[in-house]
Parts: C-alpha cells; structure tokens; sequence
C-alpha cells in the first residue's frame, strides 16, 4: 500500500519504521511488482520466479499510472512522498515459515494467496492483533494442504491448525477468555478432587465448530512447569465435563492441548 505522508504510513505499519520504504529513492530503477513477496524487481523473470511461477502475481509498474492517478512511475509529482507498506515482507517462496501481522481485511487475501501457493511443509505465523475471525477464505485457501497456520492472540493464547484437518470452511471467531466462570462449581471440585490438583483455571472460546482440529497453547505460571495439565469441555445440556487431551507444562509455563474441534466453556487441572 502507498501513503503521500511518513506519518501515513507509519501509522499504517503498526508505529513501525522498519516497515516503511521511501518508494522515490528505494524503487526507482524496479519495472515490475509482485503482489505474492510485496517486493519490486528489475526484470519480468525476477519477479515472475518470486512470484512461485505465478504470473497473476506480477504487475508491471507503468500499469500503476493509470490506477493510482496520482503518479507515473517516472513522473511522480515531486510535491508528494510515497512509501510502500512492507506488510508480511519476511515471507518468501522458497521459506518454510514466515510471519504475517493482520493489520486489515486486505492482510487476509494476502494470507489466503499464499496459502494457496505453498508447498507443503509450509508454516504461517499469524499475529492477530486486535482480529479474532478468521475468514472462510483463509480456510477455503488451507482445506487439504500440508501447510500449518500459527494463530498468536494479543492475550498470548496460539491456535495452531493444519490444512490437513480442515473439513468444513467457514468464518470462525477464536475469541478466547481467561479466567471466566461458566462451569458449575460443583464440576470444578469433582474434579479437583480426582486428581489431587494443585490448581484449576477457566477459559471460553466464542465458536462452537471450528471446521477443523486445533491445538491450543495457554500460559500459567513458570512455578506450574512439569504440572500434568488436563482440558475438559464443558457440556452445559448434560451439565458434564469431557476430557479433550492431557499435556505437560513446560519450563516456560506453556500448555499445548491437541485435537479441539470447538469452542465453549473449559476447565484445566493442574496436578
């Protein structure tokens, strides 16, 4: 994306000046842009290979004096200062893991397009920031492929799914809460009690379905590091618990529990 002012691009990049290019004095010499790396090329084959082959990828910049209206690729108007938004710069084709930070809907069509051109093996980390939907596009792009996506939440929860256990594509919202208070009291003692605990905690996940088999990472305290961790799912017709995995806190405080296909209201025991 293009801004006429620093300050308008600064602020579209997160108050991030790495993500900010001076577009006159860094892309004077580049003829073509490829849409897949967020990059400028010299040569049409550069671009085209950056692009995974994909020529749908690949625009020619003199295309860009129509569109933007403002501009020609030479005949820029000296009054105006343009830099380009490095969003999501840090992937490439020939990585196995890259990082994009959701900052707008276009950040979305950009995830989905390079899911769709991934091979497999192939790793999206996601910083949601403030967005907890995930568009049924992103899932549409991930149903079937070796190709993993890291979901991070502002609040530290990670949702981690691979294409392989996508089943259904849908918009889903992985909204999650800490320390919530749904589940009766009485179930919470139960099973407290049952395995000797040492502590429980609560967390609600807005979906129900998520179309697909997830792993979700939590964080408690460090001093819960080598803790036997079990994630119950509330049923509130049945009011009854069922188990959905059993993890081990690391050093770190991290408990990763796998195989949730839907949200609701959660009990973790810790013993």
């Amino acid at each position: 994306m293009y801004y006429h002012t620093y300050d308008d691009a600064y602020k579209a990049s997160n108050n991030n000046a790495s993500y900010v290019t001076d577009y006159n004095s860094s892309y004077h010499y580049y003829h073509y842009y490829s849409s897949y790396t967020g990059k400028f090329y010299t040569t049409y084959e550069e671009a085209l290979k950056a692009s995974n082959n994909n020529s749908a990828y690949v625009t020619p910049v003199s295309d860009y004096y129509g569109y933007y209206g403002y501009y020609g690729y030479y005949g820029y108007d000296p009054n105006y200062y343009y830099y380009y938004y490095l969003k999501g710069s840090s992937d490439s084709s020939s990585s196995k893991s890259s990082t994009i930070t959701i900052t707008n809907s276009s950040s979305w069509t950009t995830l989905a397009n390079r899911i769709k051109l991934s091979s497999s093996g192939r790793t999206f980390t996601v910083n949601m920031k403030n967005y907890t939907i995930i568009p049924s596009s992103v899932f549409s792009a991930l149903k079937g492929k070796d190709v993993t996506l890291s979901l991070k939440l502002d609040n530290g929860v990670v949702y981690t799914i691979n294409g392989k256990s996508v089943t259904s594509t849908k918009d889903v919202n992985i909204i999650t809460n800490y320390n919530t208070d749904r589940v009766p009291s009485t179930l919470v003692k139960k099973a407290y009690a049952k395995y000797n605990a040492v502590s429980t905690a609560q967390i609600s996940v807005n979906s129900n379905s998520f179309g697909a088999k997830a792993g979700i990472t939590v964080k408690f305290s460090t001093k819960r590091s080598g803790c036997q961790a079990r994630l119950y799912r509330y049923n509130p017709d049945k009011r009854s618990l069922s188990l959905v995995d059993t993890s081990t806190v690391t050093s770190a405080g991290q408990c990763t529990f796998e195989g949730v296909a839907k949200g609701g209201d959660f009990v973790i025991v810790l013993s």
